[in-house]
C-alpha cells in the first residue's frame, strides 16, 4: 500500500510538472500575440496620426502661401503705384517748364530735342518721350532723328483723351511707333498762360524697366507676379514670360475675374496645365492696374513632403 500511494505521489507530481510545462507555451504565445497587437495598433495609431497631421500642415501652409501671396501683392502694389507717381511728377514738371512752353508758342519745338534726350537719360525709367501739336503731329521727340517726327498720333487713345479732357491721361500700354518697345503712354496737356492747349508732352514708361523693377525679382520659390491693365477686358503689361506682354488675360482664370471686378483677396485656381494655384490679388491704388502673386500648390507642399520623408528615414533607421 505504501508503495502504491509512492507511486500514485510521483505520478501526481509528475503530471503537475506537465500540466506546469504545458501552460507555459500557452501564456507565452498570448503575450506574444497580445504585445504583437500593441504594436500593431501603435504603428497605425501613429500612422493615422501621421496622416492627420500631415494633412493639418498641408491646409495650414495652403492659408499661409495665399496669405504671404496677398501681402507680396500688396507690397508689389505699393511699390508700382509710387513708381508710376514719381514719373509722372517728373513729366508734369517738365510740361510747365518755360523753355517748354515758349518753345510752343514760338513754334520751335525742333530745338528742345536735346533737352527731351538729356531727360530721357536721366529718367532712366522712360524709353523716350515727345511732343506734339494740337493735330496730333509729332514734332520732337528725345530719340534724335526719330523717323515719327512729323507723322500724326492723333488716332492714339492717349492723345485723345489728353486733349478732350485737359488732364493728364495714363494710356493703355501699346508698342512705341518711336522705339518698338512695350511702354505706359503718360500724356500731359500743355496749357500756356491764357489757358490755351498748346500741345501735349507724352513719356513712354518702360514696361520692361517696371518689369525689372516690381515683376523680375525673387518672390520665393516657383512665385512669380503679374501686373495687369484692368480697362478694356484685361492686359498683361508686367510678367516673368516675356512672350506674355501685352496679350489679353484669360477670362477663365478665377482671379483675374476678381482683379477686373476691382477686387482684392487670395483664391486657389487651376492652371492651365491643370495644376493648383495659390494667388494673391490686388488693385494698384490711384492706377487702372491691379497685380497678381502666384504660387503652384505643389512646390508649397514640396517642403512638407521633404520633412515627412526626412521623419521616416530617421524612424527607420532608429
Amino acid at each position: 500500500m505504501a508503495n502504491n500511494n509512492g507511486d500514485t505521489s510521483k505520478r501526481q507530481s509528475v503530471t503537475d510538472k506537465l500540466q506546469t510545462i504545458g501552460r507555459t507555451p500557452i501564456s507565452y504565445n498570448i503575450s506574444v500575440r497580445f504585445f504583437s497587437f500593441i504594436i500593431l495598433v501603435a504603428l497605425l495609431s501613429g500612422g493615422i496620426v501621421g496622416l492627420v497631421m500631415t494633412k493639418n500642415n498641408r491646409d495650414y501652409l495652403r492659408q499661409q502661401a495665399l496669405q504671404n501671396n496677398l501681402n507680396q501683392a500688396n507690397l508689389a502694389a505699393a511699390f508700382a503705384s509710387n513708381y508710376i507717381t514719381v514719373i509722372e511728377a517728373h513729366l508734369l514738371v517738365f510740361a510747365i517748364r518755360p523753355d517748354v512752353r515758349q518753345a510752343l508758342t514760338n513754334a520751335t519745338m525742333a530745338q528742345l530735342q536735346p533737352t527731351l534726350a538729356q531727360f530721357v537719360q536721366i529718367q532712366t525709367a522712360l524709353d523716350s518721350c515727345g511732343i506734339y501739336n494740337t493735330n496730333g503731329i509729332q514734332e520732337t521727340n528725345s530719340v534724335a532723328d526719330a523717323d515719327t517726327i512729323g507723322q500724326s498720333f492723333a488716332d492714339r487713345e492717349w492723345f485723345q483723351q489728353a486733349v478732350a479732357t485737359r488732364q493728364p491721361y495714363l494710356g493703355i500700354p501699346v508698342i512705341s511707333r518711336t522705339t518698338g518697345k512695350p511702354v505706359a503712354p503718360f500724356a500731359v496737356p500743355i496749357i500756356d498762360d491764357q489757358g490755351q492747349l498748346r500741345g501735349v508732352l507724352t513719356g513712354g514708361i518702360s514696361l520692361a524697366a517696371m518689369a525689372d523693377s516690381i515683376v523680375n525679382i525673387n518672390y520665393g520659390s516657383d512665385t512669380h507676379a503679374t501686373i495687369i491693365d484692368t480697362r478694356n477686358g484685361g492686359l498683361i503689361i508686367a510678367d516673368k514670360d516675356p512672350a506674355l506682354l501685352l496679350t489679353a488675360v484669360d477670362k477663365n482664370n478665377q482671379a483675374v475675374i476678381h482683379l477686373l471686378n476691382a477686387e482684392s483677396g487670395t483664391i486657389a485656381t487651376t492652371g492651365s496645365n491643370g495644376e493648383t494655384n495659390l494667388t494673391g490679388y490686388t488693385q494698384v491704388a490711384g492706377l487702372p492696374w491691379g497685380i497678381m502673386v502666384v504660387t503652384p500648390v505643389a512646390s508649397v507642399f514640396a517642403i512638407l513632403m521633404k520633412t515627412r520623408r526626412a521623419e521616416f528615414h530617421v524612424l527607420a533607421r532608429g
